[in-house]
């Protein structure tokens, strides 16, 4: 008998499963924003299926609300430096001032790097640039995702939009939904969410125009970029829910362990009699050396209160141990230290080091090779909306000759191992000083590199009284100005 097997319908299972998805991501953004009211309603809901109302609102809360951030700190690496923007030979510095100028508006490079945090916790992730009129300021926002964002799929590539809706607090001050209709070539509002129509992909709600338009026909802008970390099943994929999952788990173990610790040593204090002793202004017993606890009727008296103490079990040192294995397996999984303790510093060099450094940096070329054309279209869609709105233009062709240079990221490395190193590639003709050194400063070009070389050479031979022949492979002489292997007197 041959059995057939139905492939599975991933759009039916999203669809069904949208709300919860929806709700996942919200979650994800308030550990990642650091919302505290938010981190304490959830805490507070998943502790009520095992307290009682009164206890549960006599609980102090404990939350790391910081936790969510910093891990993803840890394994989105690729900006720790600042990008460079870098152009080729020909391009004017008026061109080069005015596009610095507007990427400095726009702060790009705190964007970019806040931008992939984002793409990496939520997998997808889009950014719009915009311009305030009044202000006449440009800006960019990175912070819409599945969680407060109706997206309909290209027809043609489901990673792609062909329409983008988002709520918001609009000119009238009432709640509308702002719609780019990429296919209709349509801007225009709506009251709740747009409606959809599958069959004829066109939204059937009543459609508002935004001011100071008369109909409701868009400009010739796209103002979009969509960032996805990896190409899942559909246009949103799936988010870090794991480490959301995690954060809440050591929200609830660190709150009952406090909770049980201070409820059994009080118990443990006034198990088995009624004390008695000064009161709070709140009826409350003190405690402390000055204000000690007797038995009831007893005061004064020295015998010891009659009655079996029971001591009480604390698991701190075993719930701490399990906070501390589940964040390492994650950490692990990525390849980063455990955010919740103390790193310790490694004596390790060379080769050693650079086995320990090996999975961040082959991660690091990942990422930079995912973010790269999501952040060069960001870049674009900066310039087209700047150019739409404003008089004071930047030159689109600027962006066809120029390039976006990643730096290397801030680990701790064996420099004389990594010279030692590049030395054997200089050798083999498969690098160069002046690639090296492009390496370290991106900023700089071809000719800068080869001078900065030049430069510090002088200095060495001024200071040392001899001659060092560095040769870059290919050149017809090396940055002493000598034929390659060619005799000097100071060699």
């Amino acid at each position: 008998m041959i059995e057939t097997y139905q492939q599975l319908n991933y759009s039916q299972i999203y669809g069904e499963n949208m709300q919860l998805r929806i709700m996942n991501a919200q979650l994800r953004d308030y550990f990642y924003e650091q919302d505290t009211d938010a981190i304490g309603y959830r805490l507070r809901s998943d502790l009520d299926p095992f307290f009682d109302t009164d206890d549960l609102a006599a609980i102090n809360s404990i939350t790391l609300d910081q936790f969510v951030y910093a891990f993803i700190e840890k394994i989105c690496n690729v900006y720790d430096r600042q990008p460079v923007f870098q152009f080729e030979e020909g391009v004017k510095d008026e061109q080069k001032a005015r596009f610095s100028a507007l990427m400095e508006e726009v702060r790009i490079h705190q964007v970019m790097h806040e931008n992939f945090m984002r793409c990496r916790l939520h997998n997808t992730i889009l950014a719009t640039v915009k311009w305030a009129k009044d202000l006449d300021r440009m800006f960019i926002e990175g912070c819409y995702n599945i969680g407060n964002t109706f997206v309909v799929e290209h027809a043609e590539y489901r990673y792609e939009a062909a329409l983008i809706a988002y709520e918001t607090l609009t000119w009238d001050n009432k709640s509308r939904w702002i719609v780019w209709d990429r296919e209709h070539n349509e801007h225009y509002a709506t009251n709740g969410l747009p409606k959809w129509d599958p069959e004829s992909r066109t939204v059937t709600s009543d459609k508002i125009p935004i001011p100071p338009g008369v109909g409701v026909k868009a400009p010739a802008l796209w103002p979009w970029t969509i960032y996805h970390y990896k190409l899942q099943n559909d246009f949103w994929g799936n988010g870090l829910d794991g480490i959301i999952q995690l954060a809440r788990t050591i929200n609830i173990l660190l709150t009952v362990l406090a909770d049980d610790t201070v409820r059994e040593t009080i118990r443990l204090l006034i198990l088995n009699f009624n004390p008695a002793g000064a009161r709070g202004d709140k009826g409350q017993i003190k405690t402390g050396l000055t204000h000690p606890i007797f038995p009831e009727g007893k005061v004064g008296n020295t015998v010891a209160p009659s009655g079996q103490v029971l001591s009480a079990d604390l698991y701190t040192d075993d719930v701490l141990s399990l906070i501390e294995k589940l964040t390492d397996i994650i950490a692990s999984m990525h390849n980063v230290p455990n955010p919740l303790k103390s790193q310790m510093t490694d004596n390790l060099a060379g080769v050693t080091l650079r086995m320990k450094n090996e999975p961040l940096l082959q991660q690091w070329e990942k990422d930079q090779g995912t973010m790269r054309p999501y952040d060069m279209d960001l870049v674009r869609r900066v310039v087209e909306v700047n150019n739409f709105y404003r008089k004071a233009k930047v030159d689109p062709g600027v962006l066809d000759r120029m390039t976006i240079v990643y730096s290397d990221p801030s680990i701790v490395t064996d420099e004389k191992a990594e010279l030692e190193i590049e030395a054997l590639k200089w050798e083999k003709g498969i690098s160069s000083p002046v690639d090296y050194v492009q390496s370290k400063h991106p900023n700089m070009t071809e000719k800068e590199a080869e001078e900065h070389i030049r430069k510090n050479l002088e200095r060495w031979n001024d200071l040392m009284g001899m001659k060092i022949n560095v040769v870059v492979p290919g050149d017809e002489k090396n940055l002493n100005g000598n034929e390659p292997g060619g005799n000097d007197e100071n060699n």
